[in-house]
C-alpha cells in the first residue's frame, strides 16, 4: 500500500479502548503515535496530516468522513482481522532518542505546531509519576483528559508500566459529576488527572472516597477546598512532556503555587539577559534535564528560538533548555510561584494585573459558580477587562462592581460582565477563550481621542477647532492629518501670537504639528521671574499652602493614624536646666507662628488659624532602653483644629543625659523644620539672640498661591506634564502578600550600611561622571527596581526641600515636595550613560520642584486609588548627617534612632552618609512584605553598587544582582532532584516488563471491555506486526 520507512502512524479515535492498543502498537513497531482528536475542526484535522507528513491513519469505520482528503493508509481499528496475526512479543527496534509520540499544540501563528517526545523522556515522565505517588499493581487509574491533549500522557502510560488498571472514561459521563464519581467510586478509581476548572467543580461539589489522589493543571488553580485525599497543583508545557512541577496543595494560597522541579528536571527563572534571577524575584522559567522534546516538527527555527544550550549546566542529559514563556518565581520554601505569560501580560491603564486574582473574588459572591476575566481589546489599541461568569439568575452590573470594590482596586474592576449558562471549553478541556472574546466585541467598537490636559492644550484645541473647521482635536492629532495647509497655518500663528502673546514662526507647526507639541513650544517661549515674598497683612485666617493641602486631604482619611506625623527624639548631653530650656520653648513658638497653627474649615475651606496657645514640655524619667517604648507611646494622632501640632517631652535618662522627645503633624512641620527647630532652641537655650524674621509661614502660603497662577508655574507645569505623557508607568513589585485595597500604612524598617572603603568606591563614580552621590545611590536604586520587576520604565519619588525662594531657609513650616523622577533603565545602557540620563533629569526635576505634586496628579487625570499612592509607589532619599547641634559646647544633642511602626509607601529607601560610611534604611509595607524579603532586597542592591562601582562601563543588563551563594542555591539546591530511573531503552519495554509481571491481572477497562495484561500485550502486538510489515520504523509518526 506504499507505506514507506519513516512514514508517520496518526491515530484517530473516538474514546475507547482503541486509544491505548493503537498507541501501545505504533510503538512497538517502532514508531510515534500522533493523536488527532476527532472532535477538531475539519482544517485542522486536514493540517495535521499534512503537516506531520503521516502515511499511516488509525483510526475507526465511523470517522472515515473526518479524514476527507487524506491519501495514505487508513486501518480501521475495530476490523478484528488486523488482530489475527502472531501476538507473541515483536523485537524491539527503538533506542532511547527515538520519538515516542508527537502532539499538536496551539502556535502564536494560528497553526498548531507538532511537539516531538522521545522515548527517555516519556520514562522519566514514568519514573517520577509512579514514585510521587506510590503508583503500583493495586491501583486503578482513570484516563478522562481528551486524547488529543498532552494530559493524557501522564494519564495512560505511567499506570501501565507498573501493573495498575487503567480506565477510559465514557465520553457520556466525562462532564456528569455524581456520575463520574459513581464511576470512581464503582471502580476503586485511586487516581485521576482533571483539567483545572472541572477539577475545582469536583473537589468543591463532590464527596469521594476512593482516590488518593487528583491531579490538576493546565490553568491556574484557585480554589482549595480540604478532602481526604491529596489534591496536586502539576505545571507543565508539552515541550517539557506533560509535568515540570508538582505542588501538593494543603490549605487555600493567595496564589497557589505550582510547586519543585519534578525528578530530573531542572528549572531556572533568569531575567531578560538569561541571568538566574534569586528567590524572590519574577522571571522566564527555562526547564532543562530528563523531559525536554526534540523539538518541534518541521520548525526549526522556532526549536532554535525555544529550544537552547544550556548555559547553566554541562553534559547530555542536561545540554538544552526549554524556554516556557511563563513568569514565575522562587519562594523561599523552594517552591516555584506562577505569575502569568511574559508575552500576554495583562496591563490595563498601566497596571499588571493578575486576573486570576479577579476570578476568586467573583466565585466569592454567592450568585456566581464559575468565573472567567479576559483583556480585550478596544478599537484604539487600548484594553479593557470582561467578566463571564456562569449565574443562575442576571446579576446587576453596579452591585457587582461594588462588591469586587471592596476587595479589588479600581483598575481590577472589569468594565463588562456577560451572563452565561455554562463557560465554554475547547476539546482540550481549557476554556475556550477565542469564543469568550468574540462575545464581547461589541464593547469594543471605540475610537481613541487624548483630550487637553490643561488650560493651555484646551485654549490651543479650541483654536485648532476653528482654523481647521473640525469638531474635535485631540493633542496628539496632526495639524496637516486633519486638512491642515500652508494657508491655515498663517492664520494659525496670527490666532496664536494674540492668544498666547508671542510670537511664533510658521516654521514652528511644521516642527511641532500637535497641539501637545506646539503648547511646549509655545510654553517654551514664555519667560517670567518669581516674584518676591512680601508679609501679608494681619487677618484671622490664611490659606493652606499646596503642601499643606496634600496633608490635609491625606489627614481626612480613615485609619490614617499617625502615618503623616515627624516624630524622634533628640539625646542632649551635658548639664541640663530644665526651667530654661522650657522658656526656649516659648520664645521659640512665640517666634515661629506656625508651631501655633491650628488647621480650621472656614466655609467650607481649609484655613490657617494662629492661636494664643503655649507648647508644653512634659518631663519624664526613663531608662535607655526603655526609651523607643516610651517614644511609641509618646506619638498620638493629632485634631488638625487645636493647636498646637506639636508636642515635646524631656526625659531624664541619667546623669547629664537626657532625651527630648517631639511628636509633629507633617502639616506644620518637615525634616528640615526639625533641624531649625533643634539648632535654634539650643541658641535661645544658651543666650544667644537670633536674626528677626522677615517672613512667616503664613506669608508664604499666600504667596504660593499667588505663584500657582504665575506663567513661571505654566512652563513647569508643561515640563512635568510633558515627562509623564503617555502611558504612565506602574510599578509591579514582587510582593509577599496581595496588595490590601485600602493602604494600611504599617511598616518596619530594616538597615544595612556601606563601609567607608565601599563609599569611597561609589564617590569616585561620582566624580569620574561629574554626578553626585545622591545621583549614583538614585540610578543604583531605579536599576535595582528594574530587576525585581522587569520593567524599563520607572518612576521613583525623591523629596525636595521646596525652599526655592532664598527668603525662606531660615522658616519652619512644611515646604518638602515630592519629585517623581522618571528613568528608562534599559539593559542595552551602560551604568555610566544611565547615570548621566539620572543626572540630567534630576536637574531638570528640582529646576521644576515647584509645580505641587498633587496638581500634577490632578492634570494628569490619575484616579484616586485607595490601595496605593498615585504615580508612584517607591522613595529615594538621601542625607548627609551633621555635627551634633550644640550650646555654647556645655550641651550636645544627636539624633536617636527608633525603630519604624509605619510606611508612607510600599517601599523607601533612605540613605544617609556619615563618617563610618552610609546607612541604607529601608521602610517598608509589612502589609506587603516580608523581613527577609526586604533583606534581600537590600543585599541586592549592594550587589549593584558594588558591580557599578568595579566597572562603571558595564551594561545594565549584565548586572547580576544574586550572590554566588544564591546562584548556587536557585541553581543547584532548588534542583537537587536526582532519580535512577530503571535502565528501560523504550516505554514498551516498562509496558513488557510490567505485562510480564502481572499478566493476568486487568489492565485496560472500557465499558464492558476488560483486557488483561496479557491479552493487551498480544492485540497490540498483533498490531504492530501489521504496521511493521507495512514499513513503520523508528521515528515515524
Amino acid at each position: 500500500k506504499g507505506v514507506k520507512p519513516d512514514d508517520r502512524v496518526a491515530i484517530m479515535v473516538s474514546r475507547s479502548a482503541e486509544i491505548m492498543i493503537g498507541a501501545l502498537a505504533i510503538m512497538k513497531a517502532g514508531g510515534a503515535y500522533l493523536p488527532v482528536d476527532p472532535d477538531y475542526p475539519a482544517e485542522r484535522i486536514r493540517y495535521m496530516l499534512a503537516d506531520s507528513g503521516a502515511q499511516v491513519l488509525l483510526s475507526q469505520g465511523h470517522l472515515k468522513n473526518k479524514a476527507e482528503g487524506f491519501s495514505g493508509v487508513w486501518l480501521d481499528l475495530d476490523d478484528e482481522g488486523l488482530y489475527a496475526g502472531e501476538g507473541t512479543e515483536i523485537d524491539s527496534i527503538n533506542k532511547p532518542s527515538d520519538l515516542a509520540y508527537v502532539i499538536y499544540t496551539s502556535g502564536s501563528t494560528g497553526k498548531p505546531k507538532g511537539v516531538m517526545i522521545e522515548h527517555r523522556n516519556l520514562i522519566n515522565l514514568c519514573c517520577s509519576h509512579n514514585l510521587s505517588y506510590n503508583l503500583t499493581d493495586a491501583d486503578n487509574s482513570a484516563a478522562y483528559i481528551a486524547f488529543g491533549f498532552d494530559g493524557s500522557v501522564v494519564s495512560m502510560f505511567p499506570p501501565l508500566a507498573v501493573g495498575a488498571c487503567l480506565h477510559i472514561i465514557p465520553e457520556e459521563i466525562r462532564l456528569l459529576l455524581d456520575e463520574l464519581n459513581r464511576y470512581f467510586e464503582d471502580n476503586r478509581i485511586t487516581i485521576t488527572v482533571l483539567p483545572t476548572q472541572f477539577a475545582e467543580q469536583f473537589v468543591e461539589l463532590v464527596d469521594n472516597k476512593s482516590l488518593k489522589a487528583l491531579v490538576t493543571g493546565g490553568e491556574k488553580l484557585k480554589v482549595y477546598n480540604h478532602r481526604h485525599y491529596l489534591l496536586v497543583n502539576e505545571y507543565g508545557p508539552t515541550e517539557n512532556t506533560v509535568d515540570a512541577t508538582a505542588f501538593p496543595v494543603d490549605k487555600s494560597y493567595a496564589n497557589i503555587p505550582i510547586g519543585k522541579p519534578r525528578h530530573n528536571v531542572w528549572a531556572y527563572v533568569v531575567d531578560k539577559q538569561g541571568c538566574a534571577q534569586p528567590v524572590g524575584v519574577p522571571g522566564e522559567l527555562w526547564l532543562g534535564g530528563a523531559q525536554v522534546a526534540r523539538g518541534y516538527l518541521n520548525r526549526p527555527e522556532l526549536t532554535a528560538e525555544k529550544f537552547v544550550a544550556n548555559p547553566f549546566a554541562a553534559g547530555e542529559e542536561n545540554a538544552r533548555v526549554y524556554k516556557t514563556g511563563d513568569l514565575v518565581r522562587w519562594l523561599p520554601d523552594g517552591n516555584l510561584e506562577f505569575l502569568g505569560r511574559i508575552d500576554q501580560q495583562v496591563k490595563i491603564r498601566g497596571y499588571r494585573i493578575e486576573l486570576g486574582e479577579i476570578e476568586q473574588q467573583l466565585l466569592q459572591h454567592p450568585g456566581i459558580t464559575e468565573a472567567v476575566v479576559l483583556d480585550c481589546d478596544e478599537a484604539g489599541g487600548a484594553k479593557f477587562l470582561c467578566a463571564y461568569a456562569v449565574v443562575a439568575a442576571e446579576l446587576e452590573d453596579g452591585a457587582l462592581k461594588a462588591f469586587l470594590g471592596r476587595e479589588l482596586p479600581d483598575y481590577m474592576i472589569p468594565a463588562y460582565f456577560i451572563w452565561l449558562d455554562r463557560i465554554p471549553m475547547t476539546v482540550n478541556g481549557k476554556v475556550d477563550k477565542r469564543a469568550l472574546r468574540e462575545m464581547s466585541k461589541d464593547f469594543s467598537a471605540r475610537t481613541e481621542y487624548v483630550a487637553p490636559r490643561n488650560e493651555a492644550e484646551e485654549k490651543m484645541a479650541a483654536i485648532w477647532r476653528e482654523v481647521l473647521d473640525v469638531e474635535q482635536v485631540g493633542i496628539d492629532d496632526d495639524f496637516f492629518s486633519l486638512g491642515g495647509h500652508s494657508l491655515k497655518a498663517t492664520r494659525l500663528a496670527a490666532v496664536v501670537q494674540k492668544s498666547f502673546g508671542v510670537r511664533m514662526p510658521i516654521t514652528e507647526l511644521f516642527q511641532q504639528p500637535t497641539v501637545r507639541q506646539l503648547c511646549q513650544a509655545v510654553a517654551g517661549m514664555l519667560k517670567s521671574a518669581y516674584p518676591d515674598i512680601v508679609p501679608v497683612p494681619a487677618s484671622g485666617y490664611y490659606p493652606l499652602s499646596s503642601a499643606q493641602k496634600r496633608m490635609f486631604v491625606m489627614a481626612q482619611m480613615e485609619d490614617i493614624g499617625t502615618t503623616y506625623n515627624i516624630a524622634g527624639a533628640y539625646i542632649i548631653t551635658g548639664p541640663l536646666d530644665k526651667e530654661r530650656l522650657r522658656a526656649a520653648v516659648d520664645r521659640l513658638a512665640a517666634r515661629h507662628d506656625i508651631l501655633r497653627t491650628a488647621i480650621v474649615v472656614v466655609d467650607g475651606q481649609p484655613m490657617q488659624q494662629i492661636m494664643d496657645v503655649k507648647i508644653e514640655l512634659d518631663f519624664r524619667r526613663c531608662a535607655l532602653d526603655k526609651l523607643s517604648g516610651l517614644l511609641h507611646s509618646f506619638v498620638q494622632k493629632f485634631a488638625l483644629a487645636h493647636a498646637p501640632l506639636l508636642r515635646l517631652a524631656l526625659a531624664e535618662l541619667g546623669k547629664d543625659q537626657h532625651a527630648l522627645l517631639y511628636n509633629a503633624h507633617h502639616i506644620i512641620f518637615d525634616g528640615l523644620s526639625m533641624e531649625i527647630f533643634l539648632k535654634e532652641l539650643l541658641s535661645l537655650y544658651a543666650g544667644e539672640e537670633l536674626p528677626e524674621l522677615k517672613l512667616q509661614y503664613r506669608d508664604y502660603a499666600v504667596w504660593q498661591n499667588h505663584l500657582l497662577a504665575s506663567e513661571i508655574m505654566a512652563e513647569q507645569e508643561q515640563y512635568w506634564l510633558d515627562v509623564f505623557s503617555g502611558e504612565l508607568p506602574v510599578l509591579n513589585l514582587p510582593f509577599d502578600f496581595p496588595r490590601p485595597p485600602v493602604q494600611r500604612h504599617e511598616g518596619r524598617s530594616l538597615v544595612l550600611r556601606l563601609d567607608r572603603g565601599m563609599l569611597a568606591n561609589v564617590q569616585a563614580v561620582a566624580e569620574k561622571n561629574q554626578a553626585t552621590l545622591f545621583m549614583v545611590l538614585l540610578a543604583a536604586y531605579n536599576i535595582l527596581l528594574s530587576k525585581y520587576c522587569g520593567q524599563d520604565d520607572i518612576v521613583v519619588g525623591t523629596p525636595a526641600s521646596g525652599r526655592t525662594h532664598p527668603d525662606l531657609a531660615g522658616l519652619i513650616g512644611m515646604f518638602v515636595g515630592t519629585l517623581p523622577v522618571r528613568s528608562q533603565p534599559a539593559g542595552d545602557k551602560t551604568f555610566s550613560q544611565f547615570l548621566g540620563e539620572v543626572k540630567q533629569l534630576t536637574l531638570a526635576a528640582l529646576h521644576n520642584q515647584d509645580y505641587p505634586f498633587e496638581k500634577l496628579v490632578e492634570k494628569l487625570k490619575i484616579k484616586r486609588d485607595a490601595s496605593r499612592n498615585p504615580l508612584f509607589d517607591v522613595m529615594f532619599t538621601f542625607s548627609q548627617q551633621d555635627n551634633p547641634a550644640s550650646a555654647n559646647d556645655v550641651l550636645s544633642a544627636g539624633r536617636y534612632d527608633a525603630e519604624r511602626v509605619s510606611a508612607h509607601l510600599d517601599l523607601a529607601l533612605e540613605a544617609q552618609q556619615d563618617a563610618r560610611g552610609i546607612e541604607l534604611l529601608f521602610e517598608y509595607a509589612t502589609s506587603l512584605f516580608t523581613e527577609s524579603t526586604v533583606k534581600r532586597l537590600g543585599e541586592h542592591y549592594v550587589n549593584i553598587l558594588r558591580a557599578v562601582a568595579e566597572d562603571p562601563t558595564v551594561k545594565l543588563g549584565d548586572i547580576e544582582i544574586s550572590s554566588p551563594e544564591e546562584k548556587q542555591q536557585v541553581l543547584t539546591d532548588l534542583n537537587d532532584n536526582r532519580l535512577t530511573c530503571p535502565a528501560y531503552t523504550t516505554y514498551q519495554e516498562m509496558f513488557v516488563q510490567a505485562a510480564r509481571s502481572y499478566p493476568e491481572k486487568s489492565a485496560l477497562v472500557f465499558k464492558n471491555e476488560v483486557y488483561t495484561y496479557r491479552e493487551l500485550d498480544a492485540r497490540t502486538n498483533q498490531l504492530a506486526r501489521v504496521l511493521r510489515a507495512k514499513g513503520v520504523k523508528p521515528d515515524d509518526r
